[in-house]
């Protein structure tokens, strides 16, 4: 396995245990408080920047691009339709 990859999985494991601890965190706060946008906009945008970091490491093994430009434009994700 390449050190790139070992650095990949420890972002996802911290970006994992990221998720488990704010979400814990959001069921005690408010949809209004400003705290609750942060907190979904830190693991947004941890999940899409670990997302980004993996389809490129894919793309350098079999040479198959995504743009993650594609992925934020698909009608799916702008509805908020998890995959």
């Amino acid at each position: 396995m390449h050190e790139h990859d070992r650095k990949l999985f420890a972002g996802i494991a911290r970006v994992n245990a990221d998720i488990g601890r704010v979400t814990l965190e959001l069921f005690t706060l408010q949809p209004d408080d400003a705290a609750y946008a942060e907190a979904l906009r830190k693991v947004g945008t941890d999940l899409v920047r670990i997302g980004v970091a993996l389809t490129y490491r894919a793309a350098e093994l079999d040479g198959k691009l995504i743009e993650p430009g594609d992925i934020l434009t698909d009608p799916a994700a702008q509805e908020g339709n998890p995959p």
